[in-house]
């Protein structure tokens, strides 16, 4: 890591529309070659209606939309160019917000990221959590959380988009089943925003969840390691902190004090623990980039700047 400030980018990634057939002039022009960054999501119990996935990143390049303002008003001339007839019967039912950094890596920095996703889904305990490995490489590749009605990843963009994309790793928010105006996407926005300003007030939570899940896992796995320090090397990515070590080593009655334990162990060991200035440091950069792509410029309007020139002219003009 640099000692620079971490970044990040924040962006609306994927958007899913849902509107009736008839308010659509022509449905199949959408398989046009200019509309590939669309596509079009067959509904099999409502043939009346068409659900659309856009991502204007793929039309546009990414990073080329700063700002929710822009994507929105992209968006609503898109839907136009599609053949949308009437925008109030236009449905958001699906809104994909996305973090990218080029500051972390996802393999060196599994364990950072690991870290920060439990932070943000300790409290989703009827959630399906887990992560994934690409077969191809044997490479672990993606964090995930899913539901019904939201999930949250956290996955390698580099290996996803086999190395095209401007940026590193992504953590990306997405919202389902929904049912708001199209241009409604801040409110998801700001939701993501919720998740990430939690994160602090969740680590003493995931401390005793985490060392619990350790000393249920140490009863389980002691007879196939040698040692404690066996059973730390192997599942070091979940000993998030030193008060995860401290409670776990004292939960399975280990003899003699755990930091007397620490300093002998990293003799011939690398461990690494988090602390609440690593979790400020993705918050900050993370709503910072919020904050930015939802600021509306205050530049004045094309129009407003047009109708002070005309004021302007005519005031030189009179004193001719």
């Amino acid at each position: 890591m640099s000692k620079e400030k971490t970044k990040f980018k924040a962006l609306i990634d994927t958007i899913e529309v849902s509107t009736d057939i008839n308010n659509l002039k022509d449905f199949k022009s959408i398989s046009d070659d200019r509309f590939e960054h669309i596509d079009i999501i067959t509904d099999s119990f409502d043939n009346c209606q068409r659900r659309l996935k856009i991502n204007l990143n793929n039309k546009y390049g990414e990073g080329t939309i700063k700002k929710l303002s822009e994507h929105n008003e992209i968006m609503k001339n898109e839907l136009k160019e599609v053949g949308v007839i009437n925008m109030n019967n236009v449905n958001l039912s699906r809104v994909d917000v996305a973090f990218d950094s080029s500051d972390y890596e996802y393999q060196k920095d599994f364990k950072r990221m690991l870290f920060a996703y439990e932070l943000m889904t300790i409290r989703n305990k009827k959630s399906s959590r887990w992560y994934t490995t690409n077969l191809n490489t044997l490479r672990n590749n993606s964090i995930k959380l899913y539901d019904s009605r939201f999930e949250l990843e956290i996955y390698d963009k580099k290996d996803e988009s086999k190395g095209t994309h401007p940026h590193n790793i992504r953590i990306e928010f997405r919202y389902k089943r929904l049912a708001k105006d199209v241009l409604d996407s801040e409110i998801y926005i700001n939701k993501a925003i919720d998740k990430i300003k939690g994160m602090n007030g969740h680590l003493e939570m995931l401390e005793a969840n985490m060392s619990d899940r350790l000393i249920k896992l140490w009863e389980v796995d002691k007879e196939n390691v040698r040692s404690f320090s066996e059973f730390v090397r192997k599942y070091n990515d979940y000993f998030y902190t030193l008060n995860i070590l401290k409670m776990v080593y004292e939960g399975v009655d280990l003899k003699g004090g755990y930091s007397n334990w620490l300093r002998k162990f990293r003799k011939t060991n690398n461990i690494e623990f988090y602390t609440k200035t690593d979790i400020k440091e993705i918050q900050k950069a993370m709503l910072k980039s919020a904050k930015e792509y939802l600021k509306v410029d205050k530049k004045p309007s094309k129009a407003k700047v047009e109708v002070t020139e005309d004021i302007d002219l005519i005031k030189e003009l009179m004193e001719i």
